[in-house]
């Protein structure tokens, strides 16, 4: 999958050295409330641009999000340097100095191309009911952070070079030949 991603031209060419956060819908007070969405989202910027002044932000919706919620949250909170883009979030990861992910899958995404990732959750009052082990991107040893001080933390690792990755993705990165998908 990585060696596709790497060969694959993004419709919207980026530089190096990006931010992207992967959100996720936020409409469900089990899953994901308005109100932990916008936690995440401004102290998630607030602390890229305390470290990373002007490193651009890239926030990648999930595909059923309500735009005009994370619109007014850029606008309301003058998030600048910030662009939203549709593209796959592995594409967008391809080339990030590291990744966000406010609990979904496409964590795997940027861990695939060895970007450094973290997920950024808070879990809501009644998340265990309905996932009663927490976040499974936890369990499988994904770096997992959910307070403001954490986040700080693991964006230092990555500047340091400290950031370790998972061992999951080494379990994940067993070369397997993908022909059966090309015409023979």
């Amino acid at each position: 999958w990585a060696e596709y991603i790497n060969s694959y031209l993004a419709t919207t060419p980026l530089s190096s050295g990006h931010v992207v956060i992967n959100t996720r819908e936020a409409n469900n007070e089990v899953y994901m409330s308005k109100k932990i969405y916008k936690t995440l989202l401004v102290t998630a910027y607030s602390i890229i641009r305390r470290k990373l002044v002007n490193t651009p932000i890239i926030i990648k919706p999930h595909p059923r999000e309500n735009l005009a919620f994370l619109k007014a949250l850029i606008r309301d909170h003058g998030l600048e340097g910030v662009d939203i883009s549709h593209e796959h979030s592995a594409v967008l990861a391809k080339d990030a100095l590291f990744c966000v992910s406010f609990w979904t899958s496409c964590v795997f995404d940027s861990l695939a191309l060895s970007v450094p990732t973290v997920e950024y959750f808070i879990e809501p009052k009644d998340f265990r009911l309905a996932e009663p082990a927490g976040s499974m991107y936890k369990l499988f040893g994904i770096t997992s952070v959910e307070t403001a001080n954490d986040f700080d933390e693991f964006i230092d690792s990555v500047i340091q070079g400290r950031f370790r990755m998972p061992s999951i993705v080494r379990q994940l990165r067993v070369t397997r030949s993908l022909d059966f998908l090309v015409d023979q």
